[in-house]
């Protein structure tokens, strides 16, 4: 049995979200907030809605990430440090790097279940962190 070490969500504004990357700031964001693995090359820089939809809920991740583990970015770790992933079967999966990583072991957690979904407007998501 699990038990449950923290529970995070996040919603995103998909029009603050683009209002950030339409101000030239795509390779500020890219370079600080997502590795070469969430925002991979051929996605591209054209900033369609379904790209958008996809850095947004990313991001949506590594805000309730952080609040489950019990941090914030300006509180030892950086976003970079919570790598959302995809899964070959579908879904994300949550990698964590450098202090994140080391914050999660010192709380006892080696497991997350995330949940991500996006509409028109906004990118939702949930962290659930656990011990197994």
């Amino acid at each position: 049995m699990s038990d449950i070490l923290g529970l995070g969500i996040d919603v995103v504004s998909l029009s603050r979200f683009t209002k950030l990357l339409a101000k030239g700031r795509e390779k500020l964001l890219r370079r600080h907030l997502f590795s070469k693995r969430e925002w991979p090359v051929a996605w591209g820089t054209d900033l369609t809605p379904g790209l958008l939809a996809r850095l947004s809920a990313r991001f949506a991740v590594k805000e309730a990430a952080m609040k489950a583990l019990g941090c914030g970015w300006g509180q030892g770790t950086i976003f970079k440090e919570f790598e959302v992933v995809p899964r070959p079967t579908g879904g994300v999966e949550l990698i964590l790097h450098g202090n994140a990583r080391r914050l999660a072991e010192e709380r006892g957690i080696n497991n997350w279940f995330i949940s991500i979904a996006h509409e028109r407007h906004f990118s939702v998501a949930t962290a659930l962190a656990l011990r197994d």
